[in-house]
């Protein structure tokens, strides 16, 4: 693939004629200072600058791999780049040009070769950095949460290196209307490695890119991209035909619509009216703030509630994100995440299940939720998640009611899911 090349001005970094910078790098400078400037998500900041250059799918593809690159090593990279500027001393260069560093520090880090045109517009102490024996940057997370996370899980270390690995594409498939094998070679045609889930009998697993406008006519209604814990999430409630079945923060309805697979009457119910126009038609979609939804107590057979959470169990995708988070941001999630638990175990029919799940790696939105749900509400309890997988999903939670998905385990994303039966 070869990108166009920029003009000799790039945006403020003057690069002589003879070492223009690829159309690459400058759109990646250019999605960088958009990002730090708005703190917008990283994936939406580079799909707006792709636009604007109109890039086609394969320069898309190659923006998106290189600021994501640059996101997961950024603390390291912005370390390394400072000792060497500290070592030369003298006038601080441009901040893009540091940026420019960064950039090129996560490319070798992933591809082995720094790009050379690129290079040359770095002076000589940054460039230095990227000799064939200086040490390759890994990623990093911001100090407060690498120390939370190794102060709370014996897993950490596996657990910080996955998460600066690229993540799978999970796809979920209506079973009555696309099988796995067909699914596995439609995408294989693309030239992907599709393999069957592990976890999940109608699951298929992507190992890089698939683009579903490509399968064929009759998959590309019965295919959707959902990652396997997601649908492990779904899947946990044992949703049944005729049963009155709440998704509690439904979002745009991605579980909704497995939901409705099972037959189950579905409630999509979100606080964004224009999240929950987006979830699926067969489902009763409710604008509701879920502390307080409005609804008749006692109704369902069972509540989902995949809470609102810091979204941690997403870095391998969205690895911005651990520099918008902030420690102090973690208690509001949790008591937000336990009014919505308390509010769930209202709407729930005696016996009936909520099943409570987040995206977070955090005991404080996980474990403590749930316990204090448990310790405020006589007769609630814990069940197996197993029994209500049925053979659907193929894990084991041993009769503890509640279960840790990470990426170096399982190749899901990090999510907690927990089984409730309400008395």
């Amino acid at each position: 693939m070869r990108l166009r090349d920029a003009p000799g001005r790039a945006n403020g970094l003057v690069v002589p004629t003879r070492q223009r910078l690829p159309l690459l790098f400058e759109c990646a400078l250019d999605v960088i200072a958009r990002h730090r400037a708005a703190s917008e998500p990283l994936d939406r900041v580079a799909a707006a600058v792709a636009r604007a250059h109109r890039l086609g799918p394969r320069e898309r593809a190659a923006l998106g791999d290189l600021v994501f690159a640059w996101a997961h090593r950024r603390a390291v990279a912005d370390e390394r780049i400072g000792e060497a500027l500290a070592r030369r001393g003298g006038r601080a260069p441009p901040v893009r040009e540091r940026d420019l560093c960064a950039l090129l520090l996560a490319q070798r880090a992933t591809s082995g070769a720094p790009d050379a045109r690129a290079r040359q517009a770095l002076d000589a102490s940054l460039a230095a950095l990227l000799h064939d024996d200086a040490p390759a940057v890994g990623s990093a997370l911001p100090a407060w949460l690498d120390a939370r996370l190794r102060a709370e899980r014996d897993d950490a270390p596996a657990l910080l290196e996955a998460l600066g690995r690229p993540a799978p594409v999970g796809l979920a498939l209506d079973p009555a209307r696309a099988a796995v094998d067909e699914l596995v070679a439609a995408v294989g045609a693309q030239g992907a490695l599709a393999v069957p889930s592990p976890l999940l009998r109608s699951a298929v697993r992507v190992l890089g890119r698939v683009r579903l406008a490509r399968l064929p006519p009759a998959l590309r209604d019965a295919v959707w991209p959902m990652d396997e814990g997601s649908q492990i999430i779904a899947r946990a409630l044992d949703a049944r035909p005729g049963e009155r079945v709440l998704d509690l923060c439904a979002g745009a309805g991605i579980k909704a619509r497995l939901l409705l697979q099972t037959g189950a009457s579905v409630v999509a119910a979100d606080l964004g009216a224009e999240r929950v126009e987006r979830a699926p038609s067969a489902a009763a979609r409710v604008v509701t703030d879920g502390t307080r939804p409005g609804l008749r107590a006692r109704s369902f057979d069972k509540v989902l509630l995949d809470a609102p959470c810091s979204g941690t169990g997403t870095l391998r995708r969205a690895p911005d994100l651990a520099y918008r988070l902030r420690d102090d941001d973690v208690p509001g999630m949790a008591e937000l995440q336990g009014r919505l638990l308390g509010a769930a175990l209202t709407l729930v029919r005696p016996g009936g299940i909520v099943i409570y799940a987040t995206c977070s790696l955090l005991r404080a939105e996980n474990e403590a939720v749930v316990e204090a749900a448990l310790a405020r509400t006589p007769g609630l309890a814990r069940t197996s998640l197993s029994a209500l997988w049925r053979d659907q999903v193929m894990l084991d939670d041993e009769g503890a009611g509640e279960l840790r998905l990470s990426p170096h385990r399982h190749g899901t994303d990090g999510f907690y899911v927990a089984a409730l039966r309400a008395p």
